[in-house]
């Protein structure tokens, strides 16, 4: 498959840019959805995660699963 572990120190995700890019995703869809109620984000978490995992990547050329 050619993946690579690269691990990153606790405390400091900025070392880990995937990971930010990811996140920075999830917290938009996560607005989006809680938009009247963004204290009931937990229950969308499994939605957001959904969408991101079936929507087209460009970097991939696809979607990741």
């Amino acid at each position: 498959m050619g993946t690579k572990l690269r691990m990153s120190t606790p405390f400091h995700p900025q070392s880990d840019g995937q990971s930010e890019a990811v996140n920075k995703v999830i917290a938009m869809y996560l607005r989006c959805f809680t938009d009247d109620r963004p204290r009931h984000w937990v229950r969308w978490l499994p939605w957001a995660e959904c969408v991101y995992n079936t929507s087209f990547h460009s970097a991939l050329k696809e979607t990741p699963f």
